[in-house]
């Protein structure tokens, strides 16, 4: 905010055309003339500080845009290619989707069949899942619980249950659900607290912190960070686009 008024008042004063023809040069400009000059033309012309207003913010967004995408491709290879995340879709394929989520999320639950969808009828599409546990001890123990189940080949099938349950799953009905995929919740539940699963979360954490990811579901396209849910056809939309851009 403090940037957007210093940018603002810059280019309301570059707008401002003082008269100096008649200005004594003996007599020093004091800010408050100058103060007054501005405000007495913005008034008189109220036109200008709406163009300058518009104008100023259109500036701002494409500098947040631009540093967004030098940090999107300056944190390229922990965002694609981190072998600690788990991704579905060939590891080939031409398009890369990544989403940061939490499985207490109500818009990535819902979020989660589209994603499905997306994958079947797109084969040349990849979609990487970053754990980003932010609602509370509840989601970060699932979170935990899904990486430490990786090994044994069982992560998808934790994921897919923990994403397709109807509120925040703990406690007995996350250990249930961990045994109903032939786990021992209690090795499940202290293997999640080892030092390596300590230090993915935490880079996952320090990644969308970098790019300014705040919330979840949040997903990364062709370079493009966006917050909050797509839907099934505003990602097949961007999808298309891609492929179009690059015939």
């Amino acid at each position: 905010m403090k940037k957007f008024i210093l940018v603002f008042f810059l280019a309301v004063w570059m707008t401002v055309p003082l008269d100096v023809s008649t200005a004594d040069e003996s007599a020093p400009t004091s800010e408050d003339s100058l103060g007054e000059a501005i405000r007495s033309y913005l008034l008189e012309n109220p036109a200008v500080m709406a163009e300058v207003f518009e104008n100023t913010q259109k500036y701002l967004i494409a500098e947040d845009e631009k540093r967004q995408s030098e940090m999107l491709k300056k944190n390229s290879d922990a965002l694609y290619n981190d072998k600690r995340d788990f991704s579905i879709g060939s590891p080939d394929a031409p398009i890369t989707i990544v989403e940061f989520f939490d499985y207490n999320c109500g818009y990535c639950k819902r979020a989660f069949p589209d994603i499905m969808k997306l994958t079947q009828k797109n084969p040349d599409v990849r979609v990487v899942f970053k754990e980003f546990p932010i609602l509370g001890p509840a989601s970060e123990q699932a979170a935990r619980v899904a990486l430490a189940s990786k090994n044994e080949g069982k992560y998808f099938a934790l994921h897919q249950g923990l994403l397709n349950a109807r509120g925040s799953v703990s406690g007995a009905a996350l250990s249930s659900l961990i045994e109903k995929h032939g786990l021992d919740a209690d090795e499940i539940v202290m293997r999640g607290k080892n030092k390596d699963i300590d230090a993915h979360i935490m880079d996952v954490r320090n990644l969308a912190q970098s790019l300014g990811v705040s919330g979840t579901p949040a997903f990364i396209i062709d370079n493009q960070l966006f917050s909050g849910a797509l839907s099934y056809d505003d990602m097949q939309s961007l999808i298309d686009e891609i492929r179009g851009s690059s015939n």
